[in-house]
């Protein structure tokens, strides 16, 4: 069979928070916000998934990429936390090859698409910003935005360049400086 690339956005954990109304009493937990029986319910959905596909003639041969489109940042929009803010699950799944290997290096949603195109071998040139967090040659980065500060995360360090006054406004060493 040929190759083929298809995406689907699932479901969302994002307010108003859905779970469907013949779910709600089973994700009904006692100490739990609404948010949390979201993630409840997508748990759920994600294994019930699964277990209907699993045995499909093109399971095994099948690369699964999660990840998310954001973080929480809004409510920890603190100078403490801008590192942390930017953090979203990314994981890859290949049945036919399930050894874990965790990913240790800075890595960022630019990194996703080479990071496929390295776990599915395919040697063709390819024009890419990112890099595949499979790549051990030189170090991982991410860079972003919050608020007017474009950050550069790189090794230890965190650095932010003010847009608007074009200076540099923090840069330090964000695995050794609590705050």
């Amino acid at each position: 069979t040929l190759p083929f690339f298809g995406t689907v956005f699932t479901i969302s954990t994002h307010f108003p928070y859905p779970i469907p109304d013949t779910m709600q009493k089973a994700f009904s937990f006692v100490g739990q916000n609404k948010e949390q029986r979201s993630i409840a319910y997508l748990d759920y959905a994600l294994r019930l998934f699964f277990q209907s596909i699993k045995n499909e003639s093109w399971y095994q041969n099948t690369l699964f990429v999660f990840t998310a489109d954001h973080n929480i940042w809004g409510r920890l929009n603190t100078a403490s936390c801008y590192y942390k803010c930017f953090r979203i699950p990314l994981f890859f799944h290949r049945p036919a090859q399930p050894v874990f290997q965790p990913i240790h290096s800075i890595t960022q949603q630019l990194d996703v698409v080479p990071t496929i195109l390295d776990l599915l071998e395919v040697n063709k040139p390819f024009m890419s910003f990112g890099k595949s967090v499979l790549d051990t040659i030189g170090e991982g980065w991410a860079c972003n935005k919050i608020n007017q500060t474009y950050q550069l995360i790189y090794k230890n360090h965190l650095l932010g360049y003010d847009e608007a006054s074009e200076q540099p406004v923090f840069f330090y060493d964000y695995r050794s400086d609590s705050t």
